[in-house]
């Protein structure tokens, strides 16, 4: 028999052994008779048969129990060649002046992933997407890591008591690096 063959047949008979013996410990029996026990080491030891509830996700909590992030001192980079777009949802934003806003969003390591945003304004509201893609001109080897951005975004006119919302479906660059 080959040596990788002989190993896979004594790794199975390894496991069967072992999830057989693991079956006779929950079947222990209510008396003190030696091999018996729930532990099977000689010893009183009750196992409860009953698993401990599962957690109730409802408990999370709210927004307000969680920490903001402050803005990053500098604006990310604006990247206009880009592939593998997504559109991000931001998180928050700053009013800078009557005609620029400052959104905070999450991206990757700026040496591989870059952003860009989309503007559309009416006299109602002024909708923003942040788009992060992967740079035409990215490193090799990147790293995976979430940063917070900040993008400052200029408005044709001012913003006035327009509401801002998250820009729906943005023009999007979905081709593969």
């Amino acid at each position: 028999m080959n040596p990788s063959r002989l190993s896979s047949v004594l790794l199975s008979a390894a496991v069967v052994l072992l999830l057989a013996s693991c079956g006779n410990a929950g079947d222990a029996s209510e008396d003190d008779s030696p091999g018996t026990d729930a532990l099977g080491d000689g010893t009183d030891a009750h196992v409860p048969t009953t698993s401990p509830a599962e957690p109730d996700v409802t408990e999370l909590p709210g927004s307000e129990d969680v920490p903001s992030i402050p803005f990053p001192e500098q604006d990310a980079e604006l990247v206009e060649e880009m592939t593998s777009e997504v559109s991000g949802a931001w998180m928050e934003y700053e009013v800078l002046s009557e005609t620029q806003l400052r959104f905070l969003s999450w991206s990757g390591n700026q040496a591989c992933y870059g952003q860009r945003y989309e503007l559309q304004e009416t006299a109602e509201e002024v909708a923003v997407a942040i788009i992060t893609g992967w740079r035409s001109d990215a490193a090799e080897v990147c790293t995976e890591e979430a940063l917070a951005v900040a993008i400052t975004v200029d408005l044709e006119e001012p913003l006035g008591d327009r509401e801002v919302v998250e820009l729906e479906d943005p023009e999007l660059n979905t081709q593969q690096p």
